[in-house]
This record gives C-alpha cells, sequence and structure tokens, in this order.
C-alpha cells in the first residue's frame, strides 16, 4: 500500500521517537479499491511529546490530536502493542495495522472478512464496550453493501445507555446512505424511534401497505437531502392517533397536524438543530395539501410557512409513488402543477425592501406588515413586481405609517 508523501512523513518522524502504525479505514478503503479521505495513525508516544503545540482530545479512552487539515487522525494506543490495541476495536475489517515498512498486521482475518463482505465483531464485549457500534455497524452495511454476521438486534436496548448526540450522527447516516435499513432493522430504530413503530394496516384504496412500511417506501422514493428524508420518515407517524373508519374504509383526518406535533417532541429528544427542525416540521404540516388549491390558498400558504416549492413537491411525489399503483397517473398532474407554484412563489420576492420604509420613518412594527401585504398583492397579481410600481402603490396605501410625510 503506497501511502502519500505528507502521511508517509508524519510515520517516519514519528518512527523517531516510538512505534507508528496506519489503521482502519484506510487500509479497508485500500483493499476495496474505495476512495479514502483520512487516515487514521496509532502510536505508543505521548502525543504532546510529538506535537506539544497541538490541541489534545479525547475520544473513546485515547488521545486524539488532528493534523494536516485533519486529515491525519493520530491516536494513542489501547494498551503496550498493537495487538492490544487491535483487540479493543470494534470490527474485524476495522483492525487491520500496517507499520511504516508496510508489513500488515491482522489477527482477526479481516482481510478474509473484507473480501467475504461480512462484517464481523472483534469480541462477544464488542456492543457492551460502546453501543454505538450497533449502529456504527448497520451504517457500514449500508456503506459498503456487506453483510453483519452478528445478531446485533439482541443488544438494541443498550443505545438508551449512550448519548443522543452520538445515535442522531449514525442515524442520520443511515437514513441518507439506504433508509431501507430502517425496516430491516426495525426493532433497533424502535428503541430510540418508538413513534415509528406503527404497523397498522391501512384499509383505504389509495393504499397497498401498512402505516410503516408506507413510511418507508416514501423515504425511499426522495432523493438524500436530510430534511426531506426526515420529512417522509416521520410524514404520517400521526395516522395511529387519528384513525377513523366509515363503511369499511379507513381515515386519517388531520394526520399533518399530529404528525408534526409528534415529530417536534422527536426533534426536541433528538436535539435536532433548530433550521433542520423548521423545514421538516414545515414539510410535515403542508405535505397534504390539495394540488388544486386556488392560487389566493397557495399565496397564504407560501407567506405563512415560507415553502420550499420544490422540495414539498419531491415529497408528495415520494408520498404518491410509495402508495397504490393503480394512481401513479396523478404523478402528470403534479409535474404541471409544481412547475406553476414554483413560479408563483419566486415572487414572493418583491423588488422594494423595508429600507425603503425606513427611510420614511415607519415604526419596525409596520414594515413587515407592509412588506408582508405587498408580497400578497404581488402573489395574486394585482401590482407587478416593478420597483416604481410597488413604491407608488406604498405611498398612495401606506402613508398614514409614515411619519416623515413629504
Amino acid at each position: 500500500m503506497k501511502l502519500p508523501e505528507h502521511v508517509y512523513k508524519t510515520m517516519e518522524y514519528i518512527s523517531t521517537k516510538g512505534n507508528v502504525y496506519l489503521v482502519g479505514g484506510a487500509i479497508r478503503n485500500t483493499i476495496l479499491n474505495l476512495p479514502i479521505s483520512d487516515y487514521d495513525l496509532c502510536t505508543d508516544v505521548p502525543l504532546e511529546q510529538l506535537f506539544p503545540d497541538k490541541k489534545i482530545m479525547k475520544n473513546d479512552n485515547r488521545e486524539i490530536i488532528f493534523l494536516n487539515d485533519q486529515n491525519i487522525e493520530l491516536s494513542t494506543m489501547k494498551g503496550n502493542t498493537i495487538l492490544e490495541d487491535l483487540s479493543h476495536r470494534d470490527f474485524t475489517m476495522n483492525a487491520i495495522a500496517m507499520d511504516i515498512n508496510g508489513n500488515i498486521i491482522d489477527p482477526y482475518q479481516g482481510q478474509k472478512d473484507i473480501q467475504n463482505k461480512k462484517i464481523k465483531t472483534i469480541s462477544n464485549e464488542c456492543f457492551t464496550q460502546d453501543p454505538c457500534r450497533i449502529l456504527r455497524a448497520i451504517r457500514f452495511s449500508c456503506e459498503l453493501d456487506f453483510e453483519i454476521v452478528d445478531d446485533i438486534t439482541e443488544y438494541k436496548d443498550l443505545l438508551k445507555t449512550i448519548k443522543t448526540e452520538r445515535i442522531r450522527e449514525e442515524f442520520y447516516k443511515i437514513l441518507l446512505l439506504n433508509p431501507g435499513k430502517i425496516e430491516e432493522y426495525k426493532d433497533i430504530f424502535f428503541v430510540f424511534l418508538p413513534e415509528l413503530n406503527c404497523e397498522i394496516v391501512q384499509n383505504n384504496p389509495y393504499h397497498i401497505y401498512n402505516i410503516f412500511k408506507h413510511i418507508i417506501e416514501t423515504t425511499k422514493h426522495t432523493p438524500p437531502v436530510l430534511e426531506l428524508r426526515l420529512a417522509a420518515l416521520f410524514h404520517d407517524i400521526g395516522k395511529v392517533k387519528c384513525k377513523t373508519t366509515k363503511n369499511g374504509i379507513d381515515h386519517f383526518y388531520g394526520h399533518d397536524k399530529i404528525s408534526s406535533q409528534m415529530f417536534m417532541k422527536i426533534a426536541k429528544r433528538l436535539k435536532i438543530d433548530h433550521k433542520t427542525t423548521n423545514k421538516v416540521n414545515t414539510l410535515i404540516l403542508n405535505h397534504e395539501f390539495n394540488l388544486y388549491f386556488s392560487t389566493k390558498a397557495w399565496t397564504r400558504r407560501i407567506l405563512k410557512y415560507d415553502l420550499d416549492i420544490e422540495q414539498l413537491f419531491l415529497l408528495r411525489k415520494a408520498d404518491i409513488s410509495a402508495q397504490n399503483p393503480i394512481y401513479l397517473n396523478r404523478l402528470e398532474d403534479y409535474d404541471k402543477k409544481e412547475k406553476e407554484i414554483i413560479q408563483l412563489a419566486k415572487k414572493k420576492n418583491i423588488k422594494i425592501k423595508g429600507d425603503y420604509f425606513v427611510s420614511k420613518d415607519v415604526e419596525p412594527k409596520n414594515i413587515g406588515k407592509i412588506l408582508r401585504e405587498l408580497q400578497t398583492k404581488v402573489l395574486l397579481g394585482q401590482i407587478e413586481n416593478e420597483e416604481g410600481a410597488l413604491k407608488q402603490y406604498a405611498d398612495q396605501r401606506y402613508r398614514k405609517y409614515y411619519r416623515n410625510n413629504e
């Protein structure tokens, strides 16, 4: 395995002080002919002796520093030898080391497991030592298309013992890589997302799947954009709480609002950032839109929710794609309408700004009100979106708010 010069030079320098090894993903990806984005090095030399000016962090009982703009991660060994260190790693495919001379150290036959596309733990204590490895195994399965050998489901309750942030980050990666894994390992995901445990039949001509299966299929039909996939995953969880049946047909009136309320609790529990939470919640609240809303109704929604129309239609079309295939012809109507609504939404960027009203000494609390009314007029086609026309209308309609009446 040929190393980049800067990695080799770093290993060469460390080898003058003690032992150093390349470990983990770089070796695995080399075997698989996959790109390598970073290099993990491991040493028995105290890091402060090697790089006294670098900030030392701690993770998994190791000291870690980052070099070459974070391209190299250097950590201290666990134990006194490389064999002892490798015994503390998660999977055989990641427990391979290489010294500066290119000699491979592979005590757990990780190379063989890589060739056989197997994810296999080093020891029975793998998941008890770090329960987040349960989700890491699923994530690696997504990334590499490998089979997980161990029965990871039996350790699922250990996930309750680790920090939410670690769960969230692995969950995000899995969701973006392959949402189908959430169905495959549903009992694991139900531990921290119990709201997804909704395998309830939908006796409705538009549906052929139960609620959970429909959710997964919808998510599969969305592009790998975080807020879009989160919205797809949670868009129908509220159906469980509002199911009614009439003449043998199930209905779920108001499930968009209930799904929104449930998602907000999930967002708080998983500590999802505020910006993502708002985007996802807006999509969930509006995913049941009526294609034949009037221009006035669309205008109201566009301005009230600051809608991303493209994402909203992507979610709605994914939702339809996961329903009864005999109704898929509806998608053509959505494609046509989407272009129209995108053009309408663009008009909210009116060619007059708040500073114009500041110059008129309008009270700040009234400026937002004026701009919103002008946006509404433009979207409804009642005023041209031209600066001159907007100012002329404003000077006539809102002069009562001007303190410096000219």
